[in-house]
Formats: structure tokens, C-alpha cells, sequence
């Protein structure tokens, strides 16, 4: 308890740069979270997202959450306006120049990363800083081509993210305290546990997560029942289950992780034998199975409600 609320002091208050405008990049589960918990919280977001159905999915649930609050006589209908109003959506990627700090929540693609940080270092403000949600790509290979790799840094954000207390952010031997202060300072603006992690594959979070969801999945294979190693996990004290933590996360993360540096960095150190990959995410990918982020997972989920 009385570390959580050391977590949410910054200890390097007096260096952060002042933050009030964002670019979010992406529209998905983390990135609209990350929206919702910025305007909720005063900050005026710019959301990019070359899909305008997944930026308009993000801005309703905003209202919705919002109308409730009407509903509860929190807020009033002209204050719903106008946190509504300190958000505006586009599909490319102009207009950079406001912001402050620029949080890219593309897919786990170090390319598409690398593609990103490239276009808006092209255009950005020269003191912008670059944050990217990866759970898994270390940071210094996204910014391994980078015209100011000390403004480049990890905020991985724990899904889903209007719920999940902690972020995790991660520094390389190049990032600025300038750039990790001016984070501290946005993770504790939107409510967050922070932890200040060293750049490596998985960072701290996923690399302990992805062997208990890895698990999950072999017993599934071995005749495992979804439902049944859900609730065994909560009744363990987990408050979601693994196959449900991994809908949420997304299977095309989980993907990512099982196949990419994180496991090869788990070969190295324990053997090639010490942890064998599940084969399922790749296979429900490939069928089109992404989790709750397109309503069929592990589990399927009501289109209006979102309830599984």
C-alpha cells in the first residue's frame, strides 16, 4: 500500500516538461483507453487512426461513459461537451505540431513502429516526445533509427487501460530524464501505478505474464476446460482469468510475444528445451480470431453490450 502511493510521486517533478496537448496513434482498445483516460483527466487529444470506425467506437464510449455520469448528476450535459470537445479524431498523420508528447498504440509490428516514429520526427515539434505501448519490442530497436533517441520511451499501459492500475515505463540507455520525468508525470496525471523498468525483451510485466498465459494455453491443448482454468485462476485471487486477460490483451499481441525476441531471450538464457510456445494464438489468428478487440476470443462478445 505504502509503496503504490510512493509510485504515484514523481520524483523527478522538477525536470518534466508541462504536458497538455497528446497524439495517441491508434484507435484500438489501448490506444482509445489511453484517449478516454487523457480527456477524462483535462488533457486535449489528437487521435489518428487510419480506420474512422475505430475512432468513432473510441468517442462513443466516451459518451456513454460520460452520459452516465450525467445520469448520476456528477457532471452536467454542457460539461459533457465539453470534455467531448478536448478530443478530435483524424485518419493521417498532420497536424503534430501541438503536442506535446505522442503515444504510438499500433499493432506489435517494429516496422509500423519504426515507420511512425519516422514520420512524425519529420514533422513533430523538436521537443515532442515519442512513447510507444509496445508490451514486448525493445525500445531502443524502434528507435534505432531515430533522429533524437533521448525523447524515445516505453509507457505500457496494462489492459484494459481505464482499469488496470499500473504502467509500465521503459528507459534506454538514451532516453533523457527530461523524457522519463515528463512520462512520470502523464502516467500519474492518468491515475497509474508507475514503474520504471530497464529496456530488454518483455520488459517486467510481460516477461512474467508470458509464461503463466503460455501455460494456460498447453493445458488447453492437453483438454483443459476455457471456463474452468478462468475460474481456478480467480478463485486463486487473479481478478480475471488467463484466457480472459489474453482477449483483452489481444491474441495478435500474444502472437507476437510467443513468436518474437522474448522467447528467443527465454531460449538463451534457460535452453532451447526450458519453455515450449503454444501454437494456439497463431492458429485462432490465422481463422480470424482476434479477441475482444473484434467481439470473438477465447470467448464471444455481445456487439452492443461487450459482455462475454
Amino acid at each position: 500500500f505504502f509503496e503504490a502511493g510512493e509510485r504515484r510521486k514523481n520524483p523527478l517533478v522538477n525536470e518534466a516538461r508541462h504536458v497538455d496537448n497528446i497524439a495517441v496513434i491508434g484507435a484500438g482498445l489501448t490506444g482509445g483507453g489511453i484517449t478516454e483516460l487523457s480527456v477524462l483527466n483535462g488533457l486535449h487529444v489528437t487521435l489518428a487512426d487510419i480506420n474512422p470506425h475505430r475512432s468513432a467506437k473510441t468517442l462513443q464510449r466516451i459518451w456513454r461513459r460520460l452520459s452516465g455520469r450525467v445520469r448520476r448528476n456528477s457532471i452536467s450535459p454542457i460539461e459533457r461537451w465539453q470534455i467531448m470537445n478536448r478530443v478530435k479524431t483524424q485518419t493521417g498523420f498532420e497536424n503534430p505540431q501541438q503536442a506535446d508528447i505522442v503515444i504510438e498504440a499500433a499493432p506489435e509490428n517494429l516496422l509500423l513502429k519504426q515507420q511512425i516514429l519516422a514520420r512524425f520526427e519529420a514533422v513533430a515539434p523538436p521537443d515532442c516526445i515519442f512513447a510507444s505501448t509496445t508490451s514486448s519490442i525493445p525500445i531502443a530497436q524502434i528507435a534505432k533509427h531515430s533522429a533524437r533517441p533521448e525523447q524515445v520511451i516505453g509507457m505500457h499501459y496494462l489492459s484494459p487501460v481505464t482499469k488496470m492500475s499500473l504502467l509500465e515505463i521503459a528507459v534506454t540507455p538514451q532516453t533523457s530524464s527530461k523524457t522519463l520525468a515528463t512520462a512520470l508525470n502523464l502516467g500519474i496525471a492518468h491515475g497509474k501505478t508507475c514503474i520504471v523498468v530497464k529496456d530488454a525483451p518483455g520488459f517486467y510485466t510481460t516477461r512474467i505474464m508470458a509464461p503463466y498465459l503460455n501455460e494456460a494455453l498447453l493445458m488447453l491443448e492437453e483438454g483443459g476446460d476455457i471456463w474452468q482454468i478462468d475460474e481456478c485462476a480467480r478463485q486463486l485471487g487473479f481478478s480475471v482469468g488467463p484466457f480472459t486477460l489474453i482477449d483483452n490483451i489481444g491474441i495478435d499481441a500474444l502472437t507476437h510475444v510467443l513468436e518474437g525476441p522474448l522467447y528467443a531471450f527465454f531460449r538463451r538464457k534457460r535452453g532451447a528445451g526450458a519453455f515450449t510456445a503454444s501454437g494456439l494464438p497463431r492458429l485462432l489468428l490465422n481463422a480470424g480470431i482476434e479477441g475482444r478487440k473484434n467481439r470473438r476470443g477465447f470467448y464471444r462478445y455481445d456487439e452492443k453490450t461487450g459482455k462475454k
